[in-house]
């Protein structure tokens, strides 16, 4: 666009230039006639772009697919078109550490066109899409205007997922508390040791209802046992294989989504760093993906060792199962893995 501004700059000094020289009126009318052309197309791009309505917005998308979808709405009530216009927007996937930058041209007519762009990626994850200006060009591209300056939003790819087949019947991992509780009329088979604060994870039929709405927060029972065949899904990854990070992506969600399939209620449980650990319960696949979400939001492409927090906090010795995806095989952990006989790795082979 500058070099159409230049070549239009010098050609009317070129023209007064030569009127000077001459004292030809007609190069003198050339020059003003150049020069009132180019301000009339000013002002008019000015008003084509306040006048003009953009929406824009973008689907989540699942990586077998391997695209997202931007859409861009025009609403233009001007009879003239949009013979050029420009979209330049950034891509990044803080996770996989992926970054990219697209100039995409387009053309869009009179009253109302839909732009559809498409992001591949071999990766999942979130992918901060920062659109930095959506311009508009005159007929000639002569001057333009910014009508959308910035743009921010995440969109998530998820993971492609496979059937898995490795479901099995959960054990109970309490049945000596059972036989001991088994002549109680109290169907709770555990004692309750103290009343808590309500955290994300949380069974809820653990809460005490009544005594929630008497202190204005969720309270639930703290039991010294557990009270059913609950199910953990947790993970590690490492970021040295982009692949097979992925592919721990993938599994947690084949895993989870088998376990919903057979209608096995379960928890999804991750290490946050300095946030601690997460524990979310899987009723629906809606709650897989608000979870992934979430999973991705703590993602800042670093290695995570939640499982040796898990062990070394006691809290796996709840879970009637625990199902431990990772990437990577370590001896120490291995070797704790004799200790808990409730937790069943599934290590992912490295992938070149």
């Amino acid at each position: 666009m500058i070099s159409h501004i230049i070549s239009a700059l010098l050609a009317f000094l070129t023209l007064f230039i030569a009127f000077v020289h001459t004292g030809e009126v007609f190069l003198l009318g050339l020059a003003i006639l150049l020069l009132v052309f180019f301000a009339v197309v000013l002002i008019y791009n000015i008003i084509l772009t306040k006048s003009l309505q953009i929406d824009i917005s973008m689907k989540n998308s699942s990586v077998s697919n391997k695209n997202m979808l931007i859409n861009i709405d025009i609403s233009n009530p001007s009879p003239l078109p949009i013979t050029n216009g420009i979209i330049k927007f950034r891509v990044s996937n803080p996770g996989f550490g992926v970054k990219d930058t697209f100039v995409k041209k387009f053309t869009a007519g009179s009253g109302t066109s839909s732009l559809v762009f498409e992001l591949g990626s071999d990766y999942c994850g979130r992918f901060d899409v920062n659109i930095d200006h959506v311009r508009i060009y005159d007929l000639l591209g002569l001057s333009y205007k910014n009508a959308v300056k910035k743009y921010v939003k995440s969109v998530y790819l998820y993971p492609a997922f496979k059937p898995y087949d490795k479901v099995t019947e959960v054990r109970r991992v309490n049945y000596e508390k059972e036989r001991y509780f088994s002549n109680r009329k109290s169907p709770v088979l555990s004692e309750i040791l103290q009343y808590r604060e309500y955290q994300p994870g949380d069974n809820l039929r653990h809460i005490n209802w009544k005594l929630s709405d008497r202190y204005d927060e969720l309270l639930v029972r703290e039991f010294d046992t557990p009270t059913d065949n609950q199910v953990l899904i947790t993970f590690d990854i490492t970021n040295d294989n982009l692949k097979t990070k992925n592919m721990v992506f993938s599994t947690l969600m084949s895993v989870s989504t088998a376990y919903l399939k057979n209608g096995i209620f379960h928890q999804v449980g991750w290490y946050r760093g300095n946030k601690g650990t997460a524990f979310m319960n899987m009723f629906a696949s809606a709650d897989l993906y608000e979870t992934m979400k979430m999973i991705f939001d703590d993602d800042k492409g670093e290695d995570t060792s939640g499982m040796m927090y898990l062990l070394k906090s006691g809290v796996l010795s709840k879970y009637a199962k625990v199902v431990y995806i990772t990437n990577k095989q370590d001896d120490i952990m291995t070797r704790e893995f004799v200790l808990h006989d409730n937790v069943e790795p599934v290590i992912l082979d490295e992938v070149s």
